[in-house]
């Protein structure tokens, strides 16, 4: 059996970003009470090991009167700022970076008066927080709701960060045949659209198909949509523990004769949800490992290791701009982890600058400066600064 786990699978840099700020709030403030507007991510593992560090998940803001309370990953609306802001509580906000430019667009078009479409899940806790920076927009969930809609004058349509990009072509495509003056502002996370692009490829070339993640989070979802539309044989899972029931009823993924025999030329795909730890991954894979007794067995490590790039410090390399926020980049290296240029090291880039100067899906030369922050994370500066190697690396 042949295992193929795709090289984006697991946390994306958002919901990394804010499982860290979390810890890090559980870390520093020992003996206070911390709260959640909700669960910071869609993973039940995840929050599970938060509660036990000393997370409290609500719903109500109004239960809070005291101690630190997290905004989730998935962002909020104003009103509920507002509502934060007269408690006397201090605020740590984890939503993610492509959310918040959501929000921006969302309430800059409308005040401009422009008819906000919002194309997603209007019961995902992402597009309710986006409904929130304007009150009278819409939502579009299917090319069926999107033919009901009944448009005039300026429109702004936006995406949840999760969508599939075939719904958002489909959706685009029918609201462009009602209104002449249209803007179509994708803004689906670009680590979603890789995510979903290589679940297609790998997912049309196996014989069975392996999603890792919640059921409750919408990329895991979608992730399973598509590879199941490419590949017949396709299974959604939490965790190793429902893996072991399929292995004990489903053997279309682990066999091709019907006396038993192991056939060795299976090709099984492995993908997960943005919001999958790669501990459940590493579970998944060991199990599968278990199973395939007759080739050589391989660990998680170097399957993972295998798929990604091995970059040093020192390089330079080339990557893929995948977040900006006000104070740092985010850069896809192909690496293991994501890269990390501080606001600091962008030389000519000053803050209120950063956002404007760079932007998701730009290519970049980066300058490795430490391949480990102690996070996980490569730490890198950009050309614009002031430590490249003399003569330059070559770039590879």
């Amino acid at each position: 059996m042949d295992i193929i786990l795709a090289g984006t699978a697991g946390f994306c840099f958002g919901v990394n970003r804010a499982i860290r700020m979390v810890e890090d709030c559980l870390d520093n403030n020992k003996g206070k009470r911390i709260y959640s507007h909700g669960q910071v991510i869609h993973n039940k593992q995840v929050i599970e090991d938060l509660q036990g560090k000393g997370l409290k998940v609500i719903e109500d803001i109004d239960r809070v009167d005291e101690g630190i309370l997290i905004i989730r990953a998935h962002g909020i609306s104003p009103a509920i700022y507002e509502q934060i802001k007269k408690k006397n509580v201090e605020a740590v906000d984890t939503t993610c970076p492509f959310v918040k430019k959501i929000h921006i667009k969302v309430k800059e078009r409308s005040c401009e008066g422009c008819k906000i479409v919002i194309a997603g899940d209007r019961n995902h806790p992402e597009v309710i927080g986006i409904m929130g920076w304007d009150k009278d927009a819409v939502v579009v969930g299917s090319e069926q709701e999107a033919q009901e809609l009944e448009l005039s004058g300026k429109v702004c349509v936006v995406a949840q960060t999760t969508l599939s990009k075939e719904k958002w072509d489909d959706i685009c495509g029918i609201i462009k045949q009602k209104v002449n003056d249209a803007e179509f502002c994708n803004t689906i996370c670009s680590a979603t659209s890789e995510r979903q692009k290589e679940a297609r490829e790998i997912a049309g070339k196996v014989d069975a198909m392996i999603v890792i993640g919640d059921p409750g989070s919408s990329n895991t979802r979608k992730l399973y949509e598509i590879s199941r539309k490419y590949c017949e044989n396709t299974f959604l899972i939490e965790n190793k523990e429902q893996l072991e029931k399929i292995l004990e009823t489903e053997k279309v993924f682990l066999y091709r004769t019907q006396d038993g025999r192991l056939g060795t030329d299976i090709k099984v795909g492995v993908t997960a949800g943005a919001s999958t730890p790669d501990r459940i991954i590493k579970e998944v894979i060991g199990r599968m490992s278990e199973e395939n007794k007759q080739v050589e067995e391989m660990s998680f490590e170097e399957l993972f290791e295998n798929s990604m790039r091995v970059i040093h410090d020192g390089e330079v390399v080339k990557g893929k701009i995948i977040g900006v926020t006000g104070k740092e980049i985010f850069v896809d290296l192909g690496y293991k982890a994501d890269g990390i240029i501080p606001l600091e090291e962008l030389s000519d880039a000053p803050e209120e600058k950063l956002l404007d100067k760079y932007k998701a899906g730009d290519e970049i030369e980066v300058y490795i400066l430490k391949v480990n922050d102690g996070e996980g994370n490569a730490l890198i500066i950009s050309k614009d600064g002031t430590r490249f190697p003399k003569p330059l690396n070559q770039v590879r």
